[in-house]
């Protein structure tokens, strides 16, 4: 995790746990409801809404037991990083 990413979810800790309900939900249970969005023109960048916030993350060999958080932040802001 990135040291931005990790700044922001010691802040935010609900955003951080729902960013990993939503990662075991979406990835060990299938579930449909998590909003969960690959990126356009980004290699296996994937982006996660979590209320006005956005978590921007990659998956490394398609297996979830590596996550590494690029970055987080609001709709607004989060989109001007890349």
């Amino acid at each position: 995790m990135t040291k931005v990413a990790d700044k922001f979810f010691s802040k935010h800790k609900k955003v951080y746990e729902k960013f990993i309900e939503n990662i075991k939900s979406y990835y060990h249970f299938k579930n449909p409801n998590v909003d969960i969005k690959a990126m356009k023109s980004y290699k296996n960048l994937y982006r996660m809404r979590i209320n006005d916030y956005r978590v921007v993350y990659k998956l490394v060999n398609g297996e979830i037991k590596i996550v590494s958080v690029i970055a987080v932040g609001s709709r607004g802001q989060i989109y001007n990083d890349f």
